[in-house]
């Protein structure tokens, strides 16, 4: 009597047959599930990663600008529970607090947000989440010609991560300034020369400046200077410098330039007559 597999050849060759389809099927089929994974892993995490909006902990700072994205969170809450249209701006700032100023988010990307008009209000909500992203989530809110919200929107913009400029000098933010003189609204900023020998250089570095008296000085509104220099030692007014520094001209060599915010003049090395040069109007 024959046993199965020596009567029946042709199934034995069928079942290793449809093995083989399946094992190939599954390893040509295995990098586009892991890419699947990957892809709606993050979706699915900020699903269940949702919270009911909460006015103080929007507004808590230390929380806004650390890993926990509390406004991302939120963000859903607070667009199910309060609609904007027709509210006015201080029931916004009442419930959101102010927005960010906008020498700040121009700042943070100065090319995308420059079509935003200064009666616009913007709140950075957090890194866009998802596979492969590098913009940040930002809500706009744009009052109408009576002065209530006429509409909002969410765009992604800019840079993924935004950190609140700390006010101290010294700090990460603006580890360049090494002096603030409140009373005649003047920073003294360390920076390289090249950094400020035109318009188009000099631009980044002034829109730092910038965010950082929007953020840290608001009562300067716009009448403020800023002075550079390449020495922070010698970083500070003629009158307190050692004769010394005077006399051989190190402290006008290291005096760079000097900025007035209202006009938006820049003028390169003040303290050399016969090295000065201006630039009218660098934004």
């Amino acid at each position: 009597m024959s046993t199965l597999s020596e009567s029946n050849p042709a199934d034995r060759r069928n079942r290793w047959f449809w093995l083989g389809v399946l094992l190939i099927a599954g390893l040509v089929s295995f990098p586009f599930l892991e890419f699947g994974f990957m892809v709606f892993k993050p979706v699915v995490s900020a699903y269940f990663r949702r919270i009911p909006f909460d006015s103080a902990t929007w507004q808590d700072e230390k929380r806004v600008y650390s890993d926990e994205a509390v406004r991302q969170r939120m963000l859903p809450s607070l667009l199910r529970t309060h609609p904007f249209i027709g509210g006015s701006q201080e029931q916004v700032k009442a419930l959101l607090g102010p927005p960010m100023e906008r020498e700040e988010y121009l700042y943070y990307s100065a090319e995308t947000f420059a079509y935003l008009s200064p009666d616009e209000m913007a709140y950075w909500i957090g890194p866009q989440e998802g596979f492969m992203t590098f913009d940040s989530v930002w809500l706009i809110l744009s009052p109408g010609k009576n002065g209530a919200i006429q509409q909002y929107r969410l765009t992604h913009r800019g840079i993924k991560e935004v950190r609140n400029p700390p006010c101290e000098p010294g700090t990460a933010f603006m580890n360049e300034v090494v002096r603030v003189d409140d009373h005649n609204r003047r920073l003294f900023v360390i920076a390289l020369a090249d950094e400020l020998d035109s318009p188009v250089r000099a631009s980044p570095r002034l829109n730092l400046v910038r965010a950082y008296v929007s953020k840290c000085r608001p009562p300067w509104d716009r009448r403020w200077n800023a002075s550079f220099f390449t020495d922070r030692e010698l970083a500070g007014y003629k009158d307190e410098q050692l004769p010394k520094v005077l006399q051989d001209g190190s402290w006008a060599k290291a005096y760079l330039a000097e900025y007035e915010n209202e006009t938006g003049k820049l003028t390169l090395h003040p303290a050399l007559p016969k090295g000065q040069k201006a630039f009218g109007r660098v934004r």
